[in-house]
């Protein structure tokens, strides 16, 4: 790969007669920015070739001391350069990675290696997708078994992995949730649920949680209880309100304001258990609590389940820790195994009705492909064991 290469930046102004009081004034002048890198630029052909390098290195069985080091040289170039530097100086693993900055390359189980053999263990669970743990064998083999066959969908015919890992989300779910729509992240599932809501009720707001973390797209930023990701991109959706998590009665005081002003609520938009805020499990009867208001102000509860689902807190979802339903229900991270990006929202079939009469009014290219179900199929019941998946 080319190295990169600084341009410094060329004064244009005429030089002038330099005087006594200019040099005093120069002196106070603000320094210059930082003369900014600017790459050198490849051929086509270059491209190509670079492009063959990369595929022999992710066809290899193993590699050489040489090409290890020089993978490390060009990834912290390709962040410098045409990634995002501030990669650099936020990660650990690079700031303190010594000689040779960590480069994730393989994993199994609860381990994982940097492409110079350091073994780590992965008590981060890669923020809750590794619930079955690194490159599970039974998923992997159902992802590549797939992969062979049909890739990704044709947009045309139906696609019997989307039924099948439908019917079995709807069979496991609390309650009268049983309709699904398939996405790739939990970003996106924040938003179908938000859609989803608005349709339903042909109401615009939303009451979300102080800390409360449910993606960065636009709607779910709007969601977000943390100004630090928020303030750069405001105004965000303008029928948004906050209260304090664990705190039914902060819900019901905001329902019972809105009401009396005139506000339209479509609902309320909680995790189960907080968790980038640090792992905060709520009051005992919070939930259940939760579930009488919006019921009584005729508001969706929607349960954001993309970390806690999955049988992350030891039930299946979340919610089922006390017994309530909510209305909808967002799923993501370990819902794909660890192996493919997949996420879901599910509701009723009576709240899923106006979805019917026109189903392409919400859509995604990706979302439920062939791999990503079979993923999801093989991560409901990752283990071959006779005990009930919704017990494990």
């Amino acid at each position: 790969m080319p190295k990169a290469v600084v341009v410094p930046m060329k004064n244009h102004l005429k030089p002038h007669a330099k005087s006594k009081g200019d040099r005093a004034r120069r002196r106070h002048k603000p320094a210059p920015p930082p003369a900014l890198p600017v790459r050198t630029g490849m051929s086509k052909r270059k491209i190509i070739e670079e492009s063959r390098r990369w595929l022999s290195i992710i066809n290899a069985h193993k590699l050489n001391e040489y090409k290890r080091r020089k993978i490390v040289a060009d990834t912290l170039d390709n962040f410098r350069f045409y990634y995002n530097k501030g990669y650099l100086e936020y990660r650990k693993s690079v700031t303190e990675g010594g000689e040779f900055a960590a480069i994730e390359w393989s994993g199994r189980g609860s381990y994982f290696e940097d492409i110079t053999g350091r073994r780590f263990i992965d008590c981060l669970g890669g923020y809750g997708i590794y619930s079955a743990g690194i490159n599970h064998p039974k998923i992997v083999r159902a992802v590549k078994s797939q992969l062979e066959r049909m890739p990704l969908s044709s947009q045309e015919l139906l696609d019997p992995l989307r039924g099948a890992l439908a019917e079995l989300l709807g069979e496991l779910a609390p309650g009268d949730l049983q309709c699904c729509f398939f996405i790739n992240n939990g970003t996106d599932a924040i938003e179908g649920a938000m859609k989803l809501a608005r349709l339903y009720t042909k109401k615009p707001g939303f009451i979300s949680c102080v800390r409360g973390f449910h993606g960065k797209s636009y709607g779910s930023l709007s969601l977000m209880g943390k100004g630090e990701y928020r303030l750069a991109f405001e105004p965000l959706l303008q029928d948004t309100y906050f209260v304090p998590f664990g705190e039914a009665d902060a819900v019901e005081s905001e329902l019972r304001k809105a009401e009396a002003v005139g506000m339209a609520i479509a609902g309320v938009v909680v995790e189960p258990i907080q968790g980038e805020a640090g792992a905060i499990v709520p009051p005992d009867d919070y939930w259940p609590r939760l579930r009488e208001i919006c019921t009584r102000y005729g508001v969706l509860l929607i349960a954001d389940e993309v970390q806690t689902g999955m049988g992350r807190t030891g039930k299946m979802f979340a919610v089922e820790h006390w017994g309530v339903q909510p209305d909808i229900m967002c799923l993501g991270k370990a819902l794909g195994g660890g192996v493919m990006p997949l996420s879901a929202f599910m509701s009723t079939p009576e709240i899923w009705k106006v979805l019917e009469p026109n189903p392409f009014i919400h859509s995604s290219t990706f979302g439920g492909n062939p791999l990503g179900c079979a993923a999801g199929i093989a991560a409901v019941k990752p283990n071959d064991t006779r005990s009930d998946i919704r017990d494990r």
